[in-house]
């Protein structure tokens, strides 16, 4: 599922969606050393802040984004653009 908001997964699990591709986060646009990003616009605060999450139903997976919001700054957290591959798993016989 292509979503903006990575908080959708739990409703996506009730379609059998195996997989949540995100943005909305923007990696908190500031990053401080030993602290993190202090202001995630999630409600599950660092959790889902970039990258690869493990969620309750299925995989989410974050990017930091190009933009910003609220206020245009970005420190510690550069301009992300993420590339997917995408495999075929199993058998050549379940292919067929």
């Amino acid at each position: 599922l292509l979503s903006h908001s990575p908080v959708v997964h739990r409703e996506a699990a009730a379609y059998g969606i195996q997989a949540v591709l995100a943005g909305h986060t923007h990696g908190g646009q500031v990053c401080l050393p030993l602290i993190g990003a202090p202001i995630i616009p999630s409600a599950y605060g660092q959790k889902y802040v970039g990258g690869m999450c493990r969620g309750p139903t299925c995989p989410v997976l974050v990017t930091r984004g190009v933009g910003m919001a609220f206020l245009p700054v970005r420190l510690g957290v550069p301009p992300e653009f993420g590339v997917l591959t995408l495999r075929r798993t199993g058998s050549a016989a379940a292919r067929t």
